[in-house]
């Protein structure tokens, strides 16, 4: 097994929990909503309202469906990294983190009476799915850096 392989397996380790995570809070939502699960916090506190829960459901699904892609092609060392990719990937992920951080801090404060702000269980795994964007970044941009280079 290569290096580079072996690197691509554990990133993939690490986007698989953070997907893992994120399955758990859709898995949990929906059964909050079917059954009667003291454990677990009530619906609401799951659901922001910003889409109507349909929606967020099919979304929910689809980016499913797309990390899983993406965690089994690292699994099987089938991604080439791409610096440029891994650049916008890191971008994308630390505004994503710093918006939700934000979103997580006034709801927290000033915007606690707000619904949309002063819902932290949604903001937490929104923290889930920017942290697994910037690990695919984070693989990106440091894996593709050495991957062209030529000896002197």
């Amino acid at each position: 097994m290569t290096t580079h392989t072996t690197c691509s397996r554990n990133y993939a380790r690490v986007l698989m929990l953070l997907l893992g995570l994120f399955v758990f809070r859709v898995i949990a939502q929906l059964l909050v909503l079917n059954l009667n699960l003291p454990l677990l916090p009530p619906f609401d506190a799951w659901h922001s309202a910003l889409l109507p829960y349909p929606t967020l459901v099919a979304a929910q699904i689809a980016i499913i469906a797309i990390c899983t892609s993406l965690c089994v092609r690292m699994l099987r060392n089938a991604i080439t990294p791409r610096k440029n990719l891994g650049t916008l990937l890191l971008i994308f992920g630390g505004i994503y983190f710093a918006v939700m951080l934000l979103r997580l801090t006034l709801g927290l404060t000033v915007l606690a009476t707000h619904a949309w702000f002063a819902q932290h269980l949604p903001t937490v795994f929104h923290f889930v799915l920017a942290s697994f964007v910037l690990v695919l970044g984070h693989f990106h941009f440091t894996q593709a850096r050495g991957m062209y280079a030529h000896p002197a």
